[in-house]
């Protein structure tokens, strides 16, 4: 892809994003996004979880920009707890996507905003260059850049930019494509850098890869065996010894911390149905991507239809159960199958994350389909060749954007609300420049006061402060929660003496939130606590 065409096609998908999010980009310090159909429950969860996101941005940006890199998974949240970041996801990546944004206003909520917005620009990237790669053309491209970037599996789930981040995924395989058919060290090096990043987004983008990029990396690899001599053997071992590396340890404080605490546990996972799959399902891939890959020549291509195939069927058969027809067997998924014989993977809440993967292999499919569709008419109709490629591009848009017909394909609306989050000023000032840890208060650990009303509100306020805060909104919950918790109690029944505990426990200060339901009790607390 040359640099006019990245030009370009960066800023199409940003017009396009941004008249998505209308007017988010007129305050994007203030106001974020989230789908408009969240109601009730729901709507309190992903608003809560979105929060957390943008701390996770902020602070990761905050870190890498400082070269603070224990933060990372040190983020001081939870304290006096270390390392807790293995508590949930580290969000490292997206704290890479949020360096603009920090840089250029220091404020989280831009770099949450910004993050965001690069994450759906270089999921259209890299799926343009890995299409454009397998020979297909501008309009079959294209086509596969705004299906894989603007479908509803990212753009309904900006709020978890470390479940729905599979945008350095289509890189990958393109690293993995140049280097066997180059064989060299550089490309090695590319397929290693593009690797990473996609490994460092997040438990279930890393799944995902694996699963994917397994069934891909079989095809490609059988299909080239005359080309696998000594020399790709070496660097293509070398390069996932690298990635294997950088994976254990980012790994590494996750098994250390359930070592040390034992606070993981077997939850009741989330799968998807297939049912829920078809156009029109609560998980729909979309009508328009499902006829054009049904187009798509298994031809040519460099024989990439079979390999990207594979990806999506593995995926597919992992992250799904249910019947293909009313009658029909009822089929398990894979995950479940190997979550019997694995308790790691009872720790996993929602493995239906991995039909990511097929959307994935879903719209560079589609876009296969597409580009044959296009070539059809170039030979047959040239004079109609190009309003047919731009009539594809239209559908996929109205697809998307148009209510009544996201409705029909995609099961949902999928237009977009703005909320105001950004704190107020007064709020983030009673924090002060002290960097000694600090107690929001009131503090409980329950789930209706605390996990979803205080903890949320505080974190956000520490992606602005910065201090290490007893605050902790999380996967799950370590014992430092429930002392935080009982020291807040023991401060309205005998303050002299909590005063003492809070102190003896680290904390240098206290932050009394008086808009949070049962802040009169710790009237006049406010302030440095008596050593």
């Amino acid at each position: 892809m040359t640099a006019r065409k990245a030009l370009v096609l960066t800023l199409s998908l940003l017009a396009v994003v941004v008249a998505w999010s209308w007017p988010l980009v007129l305050h994007p310090a203030t106001y974020v996004a989230l789908p408009q159909r969240l109601r009730g429950h729901w709507l309190e969860i992903v608003a809560n979880d979105q929060l957390l996101t943008i701390f996770g941005v902020a602070h990761n940006a905050r870190a890498l920009v400082s070269g603070n890199f224990r933060a990372l998974i040190d983020h001081g949240l939870c304290w006096p707890t270390p390392n807790a970041g293995f508590l949930g996801e580290h969000m490292i990546e997206a704290g890479l996507l949020g360096i603009p944004g920090y840089l250029v206003s220091g404020d989280p909520v831009v770099a949450y905003n910004l993050a965001c917005l690069l994450s759906i620009v270089i999921a259209g990237l890299s799926m343009y260059g890995l299409l454009s790669y397998h020979g297909a053309g501008a309009a079959g491209a294209w086509v596969a850049a705004l299906l894989f970037a603007l479908s509803p599996a990212r753009l309904d789930n900006l709020s978890h930019l470390a479940v729905a981040g599979t945008h350095w995924i289509p890189l990958v395989l393109l690293g993995l494509e140049r280097l066997i058919d180059r064989r060299r060290l550089r490309d090695a090096m590319v397929l290693v850098l593009a690797a990473v990043p996609a490994c460092l987004t997040g438990s279930y983008p890393l799944m995902t890869l694996a699963v994917f990029g397994g069934g891909y990396a079989s095809v490609r690899l059988a299909a080239k065996r005359q080309c696998a001599d000594r020399r790709f053997a070496l660097l293509f071992s070398a390069a996932v010894l690298a990635v294997a590396a950088a994976v254990i340890a980012l790994l590494s404080p996750y098994f250390e911390g359930q070592g040390t605490w034992r606070l993981f546990f077997g939850r009741g996972t989330t799968l998807a149905t297939y049912a829920s799959l078809m156009p029109g399902g609560s998980r729909g891939v979309g009508l328009v991507a499902l006829l054009l890959a049904a187009a798509g020549s298994r031809r040519g291509y460099r024989g990439a239809w079979l390999a990207l195939a594979a990806g999506a069927f593995l995926c597919l058969v992992t992250s799904t159960e249910g019947r293909l027809w009313p009658a029909g067997p009822y089929l398990p998924s894979l995950y479940s199958i190997a979550a019997a014989r694995l308790e790691l993977l009872h720790y996993v809440r929602v493995p239906a994350a991995l039909t990511g993967g097929v959307v994935l292999g879903l719209a560079a499919l589609a876009g296969l389909g597409a580009d044959r569709l296009t070539a059809v008419a170039a030979r047959r109709a040239p004079r109609w060749a190009p309003a047919i490629g731009a009539g594809i591009v239209l559908l996929v848009l109205a697809e998307v954007f148009w209510p009544p017909l996201a409705r029909v394909t995609y099961g949902r609306d999928l237009r977009l609300a703005v909320r105001e989050v950004a704190p107020r000023p007064e709020e983030v000032a009673a924090y002060g420049d002290a960097e000694e840890p600090v107690l929001d208060l009131p503090y409980h650990d329950d789930v209706r006061r605390g996990v979803l009303r205080e903890m949320p509100h505080y974190v956000l306020l520490a992606a602005y402060h910065g201090r290490k805060a007893a605050a902790c909104y999380n996967s799950y919950k370590p014992p430092s929660q429930q002392n935080a918790a009982r020291l807040a109690t023991r401060l309205l029944e005998d303050r002299e003496r909590a005063l003492d505990e809070i102190a003896a426990a680290g904390f240098r200060s206290i932050v009394v939130h008086p808009e949070m339901p049962g802040a009169a009790g710790y009237a006049g607390l406010s302030g440095q606590v008596p050593e």
